[in-house]
């Protein structure tokens, strides 16, 4: 290929132009994005489950969350900071804050084809035998989306959505 016509491919070739992002006019007003419902984040809030089935989930570290841990690490606190704490312990700790203080309550949910009434021993035991649902309840306790100020439902659904991946 001679001189010429490699500087016309060269020239014919013309990369994507990528386009600016787009900047929101006017001021970011903080308590629009980042303000939360703190009754939503201490009694929870009711999230439907595939099915007919609703969990009602308070937020990761509301007060409840937070005295309650305290309560049940007190006299762990260097061998949970030196990490010295057994797994097995981690997770029992772990499950008994989410069913005292973060999965308050559900309704229309079964274990094994029968129904099964939340109580608090239930919650214990569907979080201690199925990982995947204590990972679910964590995400869920996590999502900041639930316990927004202005949360409308198609929020809640979008969430449910990212959770099951469709």
């Amino acid at each position: 290929m001679s001189d010429q016509e490699n500087s016309n491919n060269n020239a014919e070739f013309q990369p994507p132009q990528q386009e600016e992002p787009k900047k929101s006019k006017g001021p970011f007003d903080l308590k629009k994005h980042f303000g939360t419902s703190k009754d939503k984040e201490n009694e929870g809030t009711w999230v439907e489950l595939p099915g007919e089935a609703k969990v009602l989930v308070a937020r990761w570290g509301n007060i409840a969350c937070r005295e309650y841990f305290r309560r049940k690490t007190k006299g762990k606190d260097v061998a949970i900071q030196k990490r010295l704490l057994p797994e097995h312990v981690q997770d029992a700790i772990m499950i008994d804050v989410l069913a005292n203080t973060i999965l308050l309550d559900w309704k229309n949910i079964f274990f094994d084809g029968k129904p099964f009434p939340y109580t608090t021993s239930n919650a214990i035991y569907a979080l201690t035998e199925l990982r995947d649902f204590r990972d679910t309840i964590v995400k869920l306790c996590e999502d900041e989306n639930l316990y927004k100020l202005d949360q409308d439902e198609q929020i809640a659904k979008n969430s449910q959505s990212a959770l099951s991946g469709s």
